[in-house]
């Protein structure tokens, strides 16, 4: 199994005063981002939903931002509106996988081609946007990986992380470099009419062990590995039990 990672040399997610001043400098040069929505799933977020959005609208139109709302009961939703950006609210917690559905489905109505992903938390830099635009032709899911550089990641979490890629690797038959990063861009046509079951974060180890199934191309873009302060959604026991329920489930499709 070959990775498919793409060199963008320097020009991966760069600061954003360095980002910036190369689009003024480079407007002609940037990456497309016809088709391309963001979707922000987003749980009592309001601490750093606002910069992330700041940082997204310097690549992305706020038309083609979603928020999604999974039930906040904090500031998350009144930030999206100050942002300006789309705001789709669910009336309860439903977790990050409903988070998503509900984000590509209403991508897939206002007509978009790819999804991209990313945390609300401030765990995924915006300035990165412009590596995956140019990745878009590379995969069908494009995965922004931090294990090339893992410096800073919890040591428990990096061994997670390795197992995790390894098992999934093998049940899509192509490597699978970072298997629990959110940072992504889906072509939507390679997920569209996917029998997806599975709630919480294990969404995203489906949606990659059913796309591959199906035929789709996974490449990798690199990204920074960044952990502050932010407390992880992921549950230590729980969520390995819910992977092992996957990983048995995935032998019947």
């Amino acid at each position: 199994m070959a990775a498919t990672a793409v060199d963008l040399g320097d020009a991966v997610c760069q600061s954003a005063p360095q980002m910036q001043r190369k689009a003024h400098a480079n407007l002609a040069l940037a990456p497309d981002r016809r088709g391309v929505a963001v979707v922000v799933p987003a749980y009592d977020a309001a601490t750093g939903l606002g910069a992330v959005l700041a940082g997204v609208l310097r690549h992305i139109d706020a038309g083609a931002v979603f928020v999604i709302d999974d039930g906040s009961r904090d500031r998350t939703a009144d930030i999206a509106r100050e942002a300006g950006v789309r705001l789709v609210q669910h009336a309860e917690n439903r977790g990050k996988g409903a988070a998503l559905q509900t984000g590509f489905e209403a991508a897939r109505r206002g007509g978009y081609s790819h999804v991209l992903t990313i945390d609300a938390d401030g765990q995924h830099l915006p300035e990165c946007i412009p590596a995956f635009l140019a990745a878009r032709d590379s995969g069908d899911i494009v995965i922004g990986s931090r294990l090339h550089d893992p410096v800073g990641m919890p040591r428990e979490r990096l061994f997670s992380n390795r197992a995790t890629a390894a098992i999934l690797s093998a049940l899509a038959n192509q490597t699978i470099l970072d298997g629990q990063s959110g940072y992504r861009l889906h072509a939507l046509a390679a997920i569209d009419g996917m029998p997806l079951a599975s709630r919480g974060y294990m969404l995203e180890s489906e949606i990659l062990v059913r796309a591959s199934r199906a035929g789709a191309r996974i490449a990798h873009v690199p990204i920074p590995c960044i952990y502050g302060d932010q407390q992880s959604g992921i549950h230590p026991v729980h969520d390995k039990l819910r992977f092992l329920w996957l990983v048995v489930r995935s032998f019947f499709w």
